[in-house]
């Protein structure tokens, strides 16, 4: 039930700092929605829940020469799968 991560991909060194993250849906299950975890630290202390398509578009811009974690969990009927 994992999304397979799109953009940033894995060890990205130069990305837009625009904030927008893409997957691609799992190959099983049918997700309600998804929630993207990311952050500075491996730990990704900044959640958005409840989000419907296959990308998302932070509201800041990230910073510069700043590596950044992330991550994106499938949720079906009130479960969420990594």
């Amino acid at each position: 039930f994992s999304p397979i991560l799109v953009s940033p991909t894995d060890n990205e060194v130069i990305v837009p700092i625009d904030g927008i993250f893409s997957w691609n849906a799992p190959i099983e299950g049918s997700p309600d929605s998804y929630t993207l975890r990311y952050g500075i630290d491996p730990n990704m202390d900044t959640e958005v829940t409840g989000i419907v398509g296959l990308t998302h578009d932070l509201a800041t811009d990230l910073d510069f020469e700043t590596t950044y974690y992330w991550q994106v969990e499938s949720v079906i009927a009130s479960n969420a799968y990594a």
